[in-house]
């Protein structure tokens, strides 16, 4: 039990386990989760839906989370052994038919599967941020070791540090606006630039809850990856708070950069 005074650890292995078998019937429950990103709840459901109404020892539920969604598989077994080969091939099913909106499983983060995609490609990551101050590369230098695979970036909150730092036209900015595809799209080559790295990610978007226009409304989003001589970019469309929208942006922004590597 994570979290718990090492001298409880017998007590609880010498009469609480005993005693949850006795009254389970002596099986043994474990559970796994599947992390989808890219995708809805209503998207999944509509995949795996002969899996949601598995009934028995095995069960799967489904769980939303923003730019989330999670499969959790549960299982039962006389033991550990037999719970775990039910909880696989459940597993293997699901794995199927979602595709590529599979990340990882379990405690592993979006971040991370990102990570050990640049490692195993040879490949450096340096990030332009405005909307999202700074979020994309706080996740990617939580992870220890990230110096592996990350540069460095830059919070180009202002006009003036996309234009200064980042090479972004004058013209530019007045022409299209801070956030729009050209934007984003100079910012990603110039932090590439900048930093001498293979990728180049920039974000730019109106978190709210103010910034809006009626061209231009609160959760737009464009998110572009420099690499090599091309440079792609996405326009998103998030809805939520101004957390909520920085927090999917930054998922977006990450998730994007797997695809890519994948």
């Amino acid at each position: 039990l994570p979290g718990q005074p090492a001298e409880l650890m017998p007590m609880v292995e010498r009469h609480l386990i005993p005693r949850l078998r006795r009254l389970t019937g002596g099986t043994v429950l474990l559970s796994s989760t599947l992390k989808l990103t890219g995708t809805t709840e209503s998207e999944v459901d509509a995949k795996v839906r002969a899996l949601l109404a598995l009934k028995g020892e095995t069960t799967v539920g489904i769980y939303a989370h923003p730019g989330q969604v999670d499969l959790r598989i549960t299982a039962r077994g006389k033991n550990d052994r037999e719970a775990r080969r039910r909880i696989a091939g459940v597993e293997r099913r699901n794995l199927t038919r979602v595709g590529g909106l599979f990340y990882g499983a379990d405690d592993e983060t979006l971040e991370s599967a990102v990570g050990t995609l640049l490692k195993r490609r040879h490949q450096r990551l340096a990030v332009a941020e405005s909307c999202t101050g700074g979020l994309i590369q706080h996740r990617l230098t939580d992870i220890a070791g990230s110096s592996d695979f990350f540069l460095g970036g830059v919070v180009a909150y202002s006009n003036s540090i996309k234009q200064s730092v980042l090479g972004v036209k004058p013209k530019t900015l007045k022409k299209y606006g801070a956030v729009s595809p050209e934007t984003a799209q100079t910012m990603a080559i110039g932090v590439r630039h900048l930093t001498g790295s293979h990728l180049g990610l920039a974000v730019t978007g109106i978190a709210g809850p103010s910034g809006a226009t009626k061209t231009k409304p609160v959760g737009l989003v464009y998110i572009a990856l420099a690499h090599g001589r091309s440079t792609s970019v996405r326009k998103f469309l998030f809805t939520g708070s101004r957390g909520t929208i920085k927090w999917k942006a930054s998922q977006a922004s990450l998730n994007l950069l797997r695809l890519h590597l994948l």
